[in-house]
């Protein structure tokens, strides 16, 4: 690849990434503003672009995606959607666990967070087996980052 190609991928790699983060920001005061079906939207854009982006560097910015799957969970809770919201949350967990292996105290408080959110989807669902196992593994974080 040419250096005017590089820096024409560069530059839209920037873009997309700015792109991604705004949205990310629109969907957040979209949500305290009261305006799911909106927040929605936006969330939806924010992970198609956050995906690409970690596919395109080596998983860079799957932090990013799992973030906001979390705040898609957010979204699709208050609009009703909980049976949708579990794919979402399911992945957000999957997304964290590779970090959080490595025992990051940051990558543990996400995943146990998202724990917490696949929790209260498979509750809502009637999952309630399920919905406790993945609860006691939030705890378990939680009493390991108190040690």
């Amino acid at each position: 690849m040419g250096k005017c190609t590089m820096d024409k991928h560069s530059s839209n790699i920037e873009a997309i990434i700015k792109r991604a983060a705004s949205l990310a920001l629109a969907s957040t005061r979209d949500i305290e503003a009261g305006h799911y079906a909106r927040a929605l939207k936006h969330e939806q854009e924010a992970i198609s672009l956050y995906s690409y982006l970690a596919e395109q560097n080596q998983g860079h910015y799957l932090p990013e995606l799992a973030e906001r799957l979390n705040s898609l969970y957010i979204i699709m809770t208050y609009l009703g959607l909980r049976k949708d919201a579990l794919a979402h949350t399911q992945r957000a967990v999957e997304l964290y666990q590779q970090p959080a292996e490595q025992n990051s105290t940051h990558s543990l408080l996400d995943l146990a967070t998202s724990l917490i959110n696949l929790a209260n989807t498979l509750a809502d669902l009637g999952h309630y087996h399920e919905a406790l196992e993945a609860t006691q593994r939030a705890v378990e974080i939680y009493e390991k980052l108190a040690e």
